[in-house]
């Protein structure tokens, strides 16, 4: 039986389009380290691909009385959003979303970060004008792993899971793209999910356009 061709294409952000892992990683330092929590020892990989809500129940036991989760994440939002023109796009990212644009391949992207950093990121690397649609965490009951995040991209983009094909580069991520049935291009931690390897993002538009991801 002959598999069906990729017609969308749903992109993770953090990591996978833009380099804002270090950026993310030292907001979350600075922020709790002024709240009297130190994480400067922590791997910066700790809290890769997990949502805010996720990290935050993780911390809270030891956050200082009168911090609510609501003012923590205002507050690594504001860091992060201060320095994103800061933030570099990755390698490729701009013109494998370029190619498929002008191949007619419908793109959305599926972020496990809140709609302020989402838009802030997609802003600022230029990614905003490829998509037809954006999901983040603030849309969603329950973020990656779980698949909701990637059911709602499919419904924005009116394709059947087999058709998509999710870009990630974290476990999380892949996970949550591989329980809503899309294909998965897995770049670094992503791959040990599964999926089609790529090294790099320059990688991907060949493979998808020449029909090898089928």
């Amino acid at each position: 039986m002959t598999e069906t061709a990729i017609a969308g294409i749903a992109w993770d952000v953090d990591g996978t389009l833009v380099d804002s892992e270090p950026t993310h990683h030292q907001g979350m330092i600075e922020v709790c380290l002024a709240l009297g929590i130190d994480l400067r020892r922590d791997p910066p990989e700790r809290f890769l691909g997990m949502n805010q809500d996720a990290i935050w129940a993780v911390l809270a036991p030891q956050m200082p009385a009168g911090i609510t989760r609501e003012a923590w994440k205002t507050r690594l939002q504001d860091r992060f959003i201060a320095a994103v023109g800061e933030v570099p796009t990755m390698p490729g990212a701009r013109a494998a979303m370029e190619a498929f644009a002008e191949a007619g391949i419908a793109q959305v992207a599926v972020s496990n970060s809140g709609r302020r950093v989402m838009d802030a990121c997609l802003r600022a690397g230029g990614f905003d004008r490829f998509l037809r649609g954006t999901v983040s965490f603030d849309d969603v009951t329950l973020g990656k792993p779980d698949p909701e995040p990637y059911r709602k991209g499919l419904a924005l983009l009116g394709l059947a899971p087999r058709q998509v094909m999710a870009v990630e580069d974290s476990g999380t991520g892949a996970r949550a793209a591989r329980a809503a049935g899309l294909r998965l291009a897995a770049l670094g931690a992503a791959q040990s999910v599964g999926g089609h390897a790529i090294g790099s993002l320059h990688e991907l538009p060949p493979l998808v356009l020449r029909g090898d991801l089928r």
